[in-house]
């Protein structure tokens, strides 16, 4: 990736030995914009608004890529390489899930506001910091009050929960995109809740102190999506 002083995303896209790949899609998340690579393997996004993206760049016979962008005033440059599918290599861009998943995320990008993720660029400050270290991270098991909620459950590309799971595993250099919410009840697409468990209609029950009663706390989310 390299800064452009031409707004808008634009790149090109080639596989493993450096040949243009012609006819990729090539799909913004979060602007609702795709695009197919011309015959020297370019795209190009332009007029855009500053904001965060997820680009999707799928090619048959090719494993897909997600590459997140943090988009300033500044343009973006992408060459982006797609390795070459074989069998028994695990591609999760085909399976079931991630169709439902894409969308969602689409959904957030344009609806959630930028506080609650980290694109690539904002994560390689950390280097490889364990997420568990980073401080906004170690503020999740706690309310605004200061009340302890437990450890944040783990969401694996929005879609897959990774039960006992803890941020002290995964380090900000080995992904791509980081979400979180402080209530899967809160989330714009309604299904985090679903896919963590969350009944959000039934009363969460109630703790009880000598101040009286409180609602019951839920636990904090962390949506995972790895570097492809």
């Amino acid at each position: 990736m390299v800064a452009s002083e031409q707004p808008g995303i634009r790149g090109v896209v080639g596989d493993t030995a450096y040949h243009a790949l012609p006819g990729t899609l090539v799909e913004l998340l979060g602007a609702r914009l795709a695009d197919t690579t011309d015959e020297r393997g370019r795209f190009g996004f332009e007029n855009l608004r500053p904001g965060q993206y997820m680009l999707r760049v799928s090619h048959y016979g090719y494993v897909e890529r997600l590459i997140s962008i943090d988009l300033g005033k500044p343009g973006r440059e992408y060459s982006v390489f797609l390795s070459e599918f074989r069998p028994g290599r695990y591609d999760w861009a085909s399976s079931n899930e991630a169709p439902g998943a894409l969308a969602d995320l689409a959904t957030r990008l344009g609806m959630e506001p930028r506080r609650n993720r980290m694109t690539r660029e904002e994560l390689e400050r950390y280097g490889d910091m364990a997420l568990c270290d980073i401080p906004r991270f170690r503020a999740l098991s706690r309310d605004r009050q200061g009340r302890n909620r437990g450890e944040p459950l783990v969401l694996l590309r929005g879609s897959n929960l990774i039960r006992n799971a803890s941020l002290c595993g995964w380090s900000a250099a080995e992904l791509d995109l980081l979400e979180w919410g402080e209530d899967p009840c809160a989330d714009v697409t309604k299904t985090i809740a679903t896919m963590l468990g969350v009944d959000c209609g039934a009363n969460p029950g109630r703790i009880i102190s000598r101040f009286g009663t409180v609602p019951a706390l839920r636990r904090a989310w962390v949506s995972l999506w790895p570097r492809s």
